[in-house]
C-alpha cells in the first residue's frame, strides 16, 4: 500500500534512502509519489495527509508530537515512540486531532492480535471504529466521516490491543488537486 516518510516544510528538502529488492520470480514494479492530494477510501473529495511521524524520536521513550502538530494533537495515557510514531499500548490511551475538513481516516498497524479502537468527534457520542485489515497487520478506519467542512475535534481511544498509530488522510476542500 505505502509507507510515510514524514512531513516536510514547504521548500525544504526531505532525502530518504529506499531499498528494494525483487525476491520474486516475476518483475517488480512500484513507483513513488508525495502524499498530498488523492482520495481516502471511504471519502469523497480531496484529501491530505497528515502524518504522526517524529524523526527526532528514540524508540521506546515517550512519543511527542511532531513540531507540525503540537498545537493540534494532544495524547493522554501511555504513549511511546515505535521507530518515530505513537503506540499506544491498550485501555487508556487517548489521542485528539484538531482537523480542518470534513472526515478523516487513521492508518495504522496493529501490535497485539486484537486491537479495539473507539473515536468521537465533536459533540457526537463515542462509536467503535470498524477498522479494515490490510496487509502486514495493517488497518485503515474512517475516525470521522459525512462532517460538514470546517474546523472538528477529533477524538480517539485504544479499547484493547496494542497499536501504532501512522497518520489520518483528511478530506478537505482547501487540499490542493
Amino acid at each position: 500500500r505505502g509507507f510515510d516518510l514524514g512531513d516536510t516544510e514547504p521548500v525544504k528538502e526531505l532525502t530518504r534512502k529506499i531499498r528494494i529488492t525483487n525476491g520474486g520470480a516475476g518483475v517488480l514494479r512500484w513507483q513513488a509519489s508525495s502524499g498530498g492530494a488523492g482520495s481516502a477510501p471511504g471519502l469523497p473529495g480531496r484529501t491530505r495527509y497528515v502524518s504522526l511521524y517524529n524523526e527526532s524520536l528514540a524508540t521506546g521513550g515517550p512519543y511527542l508530537a511532531p513540531p507540525a502538530l503540537r498545537d493540534s494533537l494532544q495524547l493522554a495515557g501511555n504513549w511511546v515512540a515505535e521507530k518515530g510514531y505513537p503506540k499506544a499500548a491498550g485501555e487508556g490511551c487517548t489521542l485528539r486531532l484538531q482537523f480542518q475538513g470534513a472526515g478523516a481516516v487513521l492508518y495504522g498497524r496493529r501490535v497485539a492480535e486484537t486491537a479495539e479502537l473507539r473515536a468521537a468527534v465533536d459533540d457526537r457520542p463515542v462509536r467503535e471504529m470498524p477498522l479494515q485489515e490490510l496487509e502486514g497487520n495493517r488497518f485503515e478506519g474512517i475516525a470521522a466521516g459525512e462532517l460538514p467542512e470546517g474546523p472538528h475535534s477529533l477524538l480517539l481511544q485504544v479499547g484493547l490491543g496494542a497499536v501504532i498509530l501512522e497518520g489520518f488522510s483528511v478530506t478537505d476542500s482547501r487540499a490542493a488537486a
